[in-house]
């Protein structure tokens, strides 16, 4: 009997990690170190080279940039391997003070204010507001080449 009550206890505390790993609406780059999954951040956002050359085609393009929203699953795989590499492109570009971080549920319903305002529906999506208005998709759940390359991509586009 004490066996299944202790089994109980480790199952039901492995339930509550996994349910404390979904963390939804605005999050902060410092909390995602806190969740499971996440441990890796660092080393990873260190490891990831960045393209120099595209980082500097894309300078002139910064000045109309009012925001940049990141929409995740902190459960998610996908948002796990590609944000340190979105994270360390937009901290070299000056941009992380700029950038609103949003957590999304593993249904992608909630938070149910910010999906039906930008319509992200894979994981992870960058969206880049300008200072005009207009809201640009630059990439949904894995870049087609890198990060700085699709970015500058879409940019092109909307000159």
């Amino acid at each position: 009997m004490r066996l299944l009550i202790l089994f109980g206890m480790v199952l039901g505390s492995m339930v509550g990690k996994a349910q404390d790993s979904v963390l939804i609406g605005r999050l902060s780059i410092n909390e995602l170190g806190a969740v499971a999954g996440w441990e890796g951040f660092s080393r990873n956002y260190d490891q990831y080279s960045v393209q120099a050359n595209k980082l500097a085609e894309l300078k002139p393009y910064l000045t109309g940039v009012k925001k940049v929203y990141l929409f995740i699953g902190t459960w998610c795989s996908d948002s796990q391997e590609q944000l340190p590499g979105i994270w360390k492109v937009l901290t070299e570009l000056g941009l992380q003070n700029k950038c609103e971080l949003i957590g999304v549920n593993r249904e992608k319903n909630q938070p149910a204010d910010w999906l039906k305002a930008y319509g992200a529906k894979l994981l992870p999506t960058v969206f880049w507001e300008l200072e005009n208005g207009q809201v640009i998709s630059v990439m949904e759940e894995t870049p087609k080449l890198n990060f700085e390359s699709d970015l500058l991509s879409k940019l092109l586009l909307t000159k």
